[in-house]
Formats: structure tokens, sequence, C-alpha cells
């Protein structure tokens, strides 16, 4: 009679361990799952950080000079100053605005003058966005009351 109950606490025991070991499979799933979680919220603290910090330098000459210096000192990897030319192309300590070819552009008149407030003209850009823009002669999308496209609708 003790060799059943042998079996059955032996068994017992293979079924523990089983469990264990699947709930260890979970935790270390859940694990990388919050890994993933706060290397994103990382990532887009770093973007709106790094919006608001190119919109202050926009605006304020000192504050601009500082972060070139702190760029030049940080910035290794030439891969990394290739995608940054305004602070590595030369050691000015504004970037001066570029010449727009008339009608290109607001007219100056009437505006204070802003002398090297305004970040050098990108080429690249210009060629992606035309893309972004939703296709005029295509019909309107319909939209739900609270505004959103309906569910099954495609994107556009």
């Amino acid at each position: 009679m003790t060799s059943g109950l042998r079996k059955n606490v032996y068994e017992r025991i293979a079924e523990e361990e089983k469990r264990q070991a699947d709930l260890g499979k979970i935790i270390a799933d859940l694990k990388a799952r919050a890994k993933i979680l706060d290397r994103k919220l990382d990532t887009r603290r770093k973007i709106i950080m790094g919006a608001a910090v190119q919109a202050h330098a926009k605006l304020n000459g000192r504050f601009r000079e500082e972060l070139r210096k702190a760029i030049l000192a940080a910035v290794t990897r030439p891969q990394d100053r290739a995608v940054l030319p305004e602070f590595f192309a030369s050691h000015q300590t504004a970037p001066t605005p570029t010449a727009r070819p008339p009608g290109t552009g607001e007219s100056p008149a009437g505006k204070a003058d802003l002398a090297g407030t305004h970040p050098p003209e990108r080429t690249a850009p210009a060629q992606v966005l035309p893309a972004l823009q939703p296709d005029p002669a295509a019909p309107p999308r319909p939209l739900t009351p609270q505004g959103k496209p309906p569910s099954g609708a495609a994107p556009a």
C-alpha cells in the first residue's frame, strides 16, 4: 500500500516541478515584454526631448551654441556625425540661413530679422513629404461619429 502513496507523492512532485518550470517561462516572457515596453517609452521620451531641444535651439542662439559644443564633444561615431552635418560642417556660432529663390517662401517684409534662427534647409524630406500627403483625387473616407474611419475601412 505504501508504494501507491509514494507514487502519488512522486507524481505530485513532478507535477509541481512542471508547474514551476511553466511559471518560470511565463515570468521570463513577462520580463521580456516589460523590457520592450521600457525601451519604447525611453525612445519616445528621447524623441520628445529632442524636438523640444531643437525648437529651443532655433529660438535661442546662446543655447544653440552650447548645444553645438555638447554635440561636438559627445557624438564621436562617423555615422552619427553624418546625420548632424549642421553641427560638424563648420565651427560658426550659428547656422546661416540659406537664400531662397523668389516666390518659394514667405516674404520677410514686415517681420523682424531673425538672422541665424532658421535651420539649414534640407532637400531630402521634400522628396518624401509629398508621398505622405493624401491623394486629392481620392474620394473622401467615411467617418464614424467619433471622427475615426470605420474599423473595416482600408487606410488611405
